[in-house]
């Protein structure tokens, strides 16, 4: 896609969209004014519904990822060469592990199933080499599974992207 935006009057025939959100307000504070962006993006690599897309590929693209950046401007100078444009980045996505649940109507909380056995946590490996390479350092991963024992399964869920993490 990159020459094709490269060549003159590219805007006639192309419309940049997202698979995502938007939304933008402009707000006040002590007689500073400012507007709020936020912009979520959905990747298109691994993304499906819960349940059906869990985990990573052997790509290293987890599932359901969503960078999510929100932008704070000062309206004060109305200029955004001046630099008075912060941003801050999130990205969630699947632990990423390989992993699956079977979705099932009569099971409302099915079990976890470890389909791919990667002890060299390859996929891993490059899952966390694309998010460095994107985005720089630092960087923050935050675990948000659930913590209390509720299955086996789920618990060795849990504890494998903390020593994955560790051992990267």
């Amino acid at each position: 896609m990159a020459p094709f935006l490269q060549k003159e009057n590219w805007q006639h025939w192309c419309l940049p969209i997202i698979h995502g959100f938007f939304a933008q307000t402009r707000c006040s504070s002590f007689g500073w004014s400012f507007s709020v962006a936020l912009i979520a993006r959905r990747s298109r690599f691994y993304a499906g519904t819960r349940y059906r897309k869990r985990g990573l590929n052997v790509d290293g693209q987890v599932a359901n990822d969503v960078e999510t950046e929100q932008l704070l401007c000062d309206e004060s100078t109305r200029h955004l060469a001046c630099g008075h444009v912060m941003s801050f980045v999130q990205i969630r996505g699947s632990v990423p592990l390989f992993w699956s649940q079977e979705a099932a109507a009569y099971n409302p909380k099915p079990p976890v199933v470890y389909p791919l056995c990667d002890p060299t946590l390859s996929a891993t490996r490059r899952h966390f080499v694309d998010l460095l390479e994107r985005y720089g350092t630092p960087q923050l991963v935050v675990n948000l599974m659930k913590a209390k024992k509720v299955s086996h399964a789920q618990t060795e869920t849990t504890r494998n992207p903390n020593s994955s993490v560790m051992s990267l």
